[in-house]
């Protein structure tokens, strides 16, 4: 691994290049205690590394065609609070990211998919070195049926991937 020279200092100590540098770091947050100590994870590395920081939160559209009368309106209101709750995390980990001084952006993924290929599309197309993740989210029984986010990102992404305990 090279050293490449800071523009700003002129400092050697820095800025590395090589495969294994990551300039852009994804942190995908739900709310769980895990996904706090993954946001926490990824801005100690951003602010190591001099990174930048996206925090995002996918909230998969429910499918309300064929419902009933009175049950897709119900569903469109959970899935509204959901984005809310989901704008609330994210601003949680951007407010704390901005004190520390790094430039970080924040999303929240509406889509019509899996929370697992949301993310991955997301850091494919920002062309993210490195998503963090935590080991367990919200999920509860539904994890036991479709199995673990972040099992599945390790599994199926095209950049590094770190999974915070």
């Amino acid at each position: 691994m090279k050293k490449a020279k800071d523009p700003e200092t002129g400092s050697n100590e820095t800025h590395e290049t090589g495969p294994n540098r990551f300039n852009r770091i994804l942190v995908a947050v739900d709310g769980s205690e895990n996904s706090i100590r993954a946001a926490r994870a990824a801005m100690t590395l951003c602010e190591r590394l001099g990174a930048d920081l996206s925090v995002i939160q996918a909230i998969p559209k429910p499918e309300t065609r064929g419902m009933s009368v009175r049950l897709g309106p119900l569903l469109k209101d959970y899935y509204a609070a959901s984005v809310r709750e989901a704008e609330k995390n994210i601003q949680r980990v951007v407010t704390s990211a901005q004190k520390h001084g790094l430039k970080v952006t924040g999303k929240v993924l509406d889509y019509p998919s899996t929370t697992v290929e949301a993310i991955l599309d997301y850091a494919a197309g920002t062309g993210v070195d490195l998503i963090v993740v935590g080991t367990r989210g919200l999920g509860g029984f539904t994890k036991l049926i479709m199995g673990s986010v972040s099992t599945a990102i390790v599994n199926h992404a095209s950049c590094s991937v770190l999974v915070v305990r």
